[in-house]
């Protein structure tokens, strides 16, 4: 990855900086400056696509993945078009990607994105759990330099992405999303599991798990693929990733984050219902306080319709008696 130092001059200059080599790669006006004036906006983004900054450039991929999540409209119209898988020539036969990126002004852009172990080991519980050689990843992003020379490196395969009516465009967003499900699914580097090899594979089964139609062309050194000391006339080396294995890996963690979201889904849905009852009750207790409130408010008023009602009767019954009284005396008198 590279470094910024600057110089403790006047003209406020930055030295790039390769990090595994210490040389020096480039001097050039402050980066900050060349940010801030860059297409998009002040991110290291910016910066990777910037076409007039030529210099050697990376960036940690988690960065990446956070700064794309707040810039989605800016680069939705840049678009995956190609990815070449590389094999270093070394014994350690580390391997990299290089994709091929258009924006909407059919403007290339070529990255190079790829796994290393840092020297920091992580917490005891994770390192119990993954096996020989853990350490904590260094998954980068760089920009692939004009001095880049393909005969260098193995040539694996190279998956072409060509625009299709049935296929979706994969966006660079989208391409962040993979590598953020990557990082998340491995977060640590295992020599005999998440390592070089495995990210390359599980990028690939990523971007086809997104229904984009890959034409995969194998290289001449296909078969050097996840093996390890194949370089620098080692032989045919020892196969330590298989396609398919990663593969497999990848679709046991595209489940298990199925269960976790229909387990995440079915708790919403349960926590809504829960809702919907207590709401229900509450509404059913209020609504019985309040006829119960009522009832009691108008309790005297009734009362004294009560007693009105039954001294009318009584007057009416009195009345009544009078008359049949008072017609049965006035009969007798008669006779």
């Amino acid at each position: 990855m590279l470094e910024r130092a600057r110089k403790q001059r006047g003209d406020r200059c930055c030295a790039v900086i390769d990090r595994r080599t210490g040389a020096r790669l480039a001097n050039h006006p402050s980066l900050e400056a060349r940010i801030h004036q860059s297409a998009y906006s002040g991110t290291m983004t910016s910066v990777l696509f910037a076409l007039d900054f030529q210099d050697d450039f990376s960036i940690p991929i988690a960065s990446l993945c956070s700064e794309i999540e707040r810039s989605l409209k800016i680069y939705a119209n840049h678009r995956l078009v190609n990815i070449h898988h590389y094999k270093e020539k070394t014994v350690v036969g580390h391997e990299f990607l290089i994709i091929d990126i258009f924006d909407g002004k059919n403007t290339p852009h070529r990255l190079r994105i790829e796994r290393r172990p840092t020297r920091k080991k992580p917490n005891r519980l994770s390192l119990l759990r993954s096996g020989v050689y853990v350490r904590i990843t260094d998954d980068v992003i760089s920009r692939v330099p004009a001095t880049f020379k393909p005969a260098e490196f193995y040539h694996i395969a190279t998956s072409r992405c060509p625009p299709m009516p049935s296929s979706p465009t994969l966006t660079f967003p989208e391409i962040c999303k993979i590598l953020k499900e990557i990082k998340t699914q491995a977060p640590n580097y295992s020599l005999l599991e998440h390592m070089c090899y495995w990210f390359c594979v599980a990028f690939l089964c990523g971007v086809e798990d997104l229904g984009v139609k890959v034409v995969k062309k194998n290289g001449k050194d296909y078969r050097l693929q996840g093996k390890f000391g194949a370089g620098a006339g080692a032989g045919e080396g020892v196969k330590f990733m298989d396609q398919e294995w990663a593969a497999k890996d990848f679709e046991r963690y595209k489940a298990k984050m199925k269960e976790v979201r229909e387990e995440r889904e079915t708790n919403e849905r349960n926590a809504i219902r829960d809702t919907f009852v207590d709401t229900v009750q509450m509404r059913q207790a209020e609504r019985t306080k309040s006829i119960v409130q009522t009832h009691e408010a108008i309790k005297p008023l009734l009362q004294t319709s009560e007693t009105r009602r039954k001294a009318e009767a009584q007057e009416l019954k009195s009345a009544f008696s009078w008359i049949v009284s008072t017609t049965k005396k006035q009969q007798m008198e008669t006779e």
